[in-house]
């Protein structure tokens, strides 16, 4: 009975671990909690004080960045971005991985915010949002071998990197919106 007993607390205890990892966290710069309605942004999220900081200036300052976030809070999808090098010499990238964790479909973005300008980096999280935003419109899209079959049927493909056309006037679009603003 007791093997019973302990096998059950520890299947409870992953259970709560993979709820909390589906629903996210939804709390505050300052770790308070917030409901999904006051968090403009639920479905992507970044652990990274630095990182929510641009996410909220992008949201407050250029409208095509609030509409991929708002795109991509009508999806099943939760887009994490975390501060990091990618391969070669690329600025940002959204990772070949994809995970279910419920009825989500978790995506990664990795950023390089070392010496670029905040309208810099703002541009390529958005421009690598709208990549993921390409991947969760689709959700029969659930491994990696999907995400490239997506890619291979809209996007051009050189040098080992996928992109859009899209993707790349979004990341334009979001720079040139915050260029505009009066400077402090």
């Amino acid at each position: 009975m007791v093997h019973g007993r302990v096998a059950w607390t520890v299947v409870c205890a992953w259970a709560v671990v993979f709820a909390s990892v589906a629903a996210g966290s939804l709390c505050d710069i300052s770790g308070q909690a917030q409901s999904p309605d006051d968090f403009p942004y639920s479905r992507v999220r970044t652990e990274s004080m630095a990182l929510r900081r641009l996410l909220n200036e992008g949201i407050e300052k250029s409208p095509t960045f609030r509409e991929v976030v708002g795109t991509i809070n009508k999806t099943n999808g939760l887009v994490y971005v975390y501060e990091g090098r990618c391969a070669r010499t690329f600025k940002a990238c959204l990772l070949l991985q994809i995970q279910s964790a419920g009825p989500n479909r978790l995506l990664r973005i990795k950023v390089d915010t070392r010496e670029r300008s905040d309208v810099e980096v703002i541009g390529s999280i958005g421009h690598e949002l709208r990549h993921a935003f390409e991947i969760l419109e689709d959700a029969r899209v659930t491994t990696p071998e999907h995400m490239v079959g997506v890619w291979f049927r809209g996007m051009k493909f050189s040098n080992e990197r996928f992109e859009t056309n899209e993707a790349i006037q979004i990341g334009i679009r979001i720079r040139e919106e915050l260029w505009r603003l009066p400077r402090n």
